[in-house]
């Protein structure tokens, strides 16, 4: 099953003029749209879970797509991470992708 995680920063968002509480709405709401699940939404600690479909991966790539169009977010996004637990011995969540790494190493962020 594949996970994707955000941390978002409060006070970046807020210094550059968003109003925090709609910014994670909105991301929230993508992600709803797509047919994800919530599993947490804290203080800018986003995860939601995709629904074990042969079609979450290309989802979550949508979305992917969409938040990296997205100069706000890249600028206030902290971490973002793909989870996987297909690999785990313990049924443990592990990293799939680091967005943010991947998006720097290709000059995108």
């Amino acid at each position: 099953m594949l996970k994707m995680e955000i941390v978002m920063s409060k006070e970046k968002l807020e210094n550059a003029g968003y109003d925090f509480d709609k910014s994670i709405k909105i991301i929230c709401n993508g992600l709803k749209e797509a047919g994800f699940i919530e599993e947490l939404n804290e203080e800018g600690h986003i995860i939601y879970r995709g629904t074990n479909s042969n079609k979450d991966f290309a989802y979550f790539g949508l979305i992917w797509e969409k938040l990296m169009e997205q100069q706000w977010f890249k600028n206030a996004c902290e971490e973002w991470y793909l989870l996987n637990d297909s690999r785990s011995k313990n049924g443990e969540f592990l990293i799939a992708g680091d967005f943010i790494e991947d998006a720097k190493k290709h000059g995108e962020w």
